[in-house]
């Protein structure tokens, strides 16, 4: 496991429950997200700050690295197959990286209930943030972190409680100019947040 320098964050973001924030990090910058009290997923989506249309792809980060479930030395790649954000550290080990986020109509589907709180709704208060527009609210563009996914050997794969616990966190450097939105999940009704929605904390480090 790899870490940063330890050195104190030029910014801290507090994320209440169900909240949300944006910011943008130069190449260089690092931030870190950590889960205050345990077993909170954070969904996280990232644009090239100088070309927006370039986004992060779970896909081509699948396609670049050879996995779904990333380690230290291995980036996020956007849809060129550049890589985008490299995991520094990461204390957890356990993310969903396979794209996607709740949606009023996707939990509708799965729980027979409208207007539910959801990430996609978190996304669209955080763009105008970063000048961006619905558009860029995308599964394929979107990372679950901490988020446990269990895939059976019959094809099967299902949501589980993260194993996360306080404190825990995970590092990630930008390799280009970036913007970043991060939804505090607000899922109640499966067990992606242990069915209790809790805080993240978000800290910025400066370029070493």
């Amino acid at each position: 496991m790899s870490h940063t320098t330890d050195t104190s964050p030029r910014e801290t973001i507090e994320i209440e429950p169900r909240g949300w924030t944006a910011f943008k990090l130069r190449a260089g910058e690092s931030l870190r997200l950590i889960d205050v009290e345990g077993k909170q997923v954070g969904d996280l989506i990232a644009v090239n700050d100088e070309d927006p249309s370039e986004g992060l792809s779970c896909l081509f980060t699948q396609v670049g690295t050879g996995r779904w479930r990333l380690r230290p030395g291995d980036a996020y790649h956007s849809v060129k197959s550049r890589p985008m954000l490299e995991v520094v550290e990461d204390t957890v080990g356990i993310h969903h990286a396979l794209g996607g986020f709740c949606t009023p109509e996707s939990n509708e589907q799965r729980y027979g209930v409208p207007d539910t709180p959801c990430c996609y709704t978190n996304f669209t208060h955080a763009m105008p943030e970063l000048d961006l527009g619905p558009e860029h609210i995308q599964p394929d563009m979107c990372t679950s972190l901490f988020m446990h996914i269990v895939f059976g050997e019959d094809g099967s794969m299902k949501i589980v409680e993260p194993t996360s616990e306080a404190g825990d966190h995970i590092t990630l450097k930008a390799r280009m100019d970036v913007r970043v939105a991060i939804s505090n999940c607000p899922q109640e009704r499966n067990p992606c947040n242990a069915f209790n929605p809790t805080p993240l904390r978000v800290e910025l480090f400066a370029a070493e």
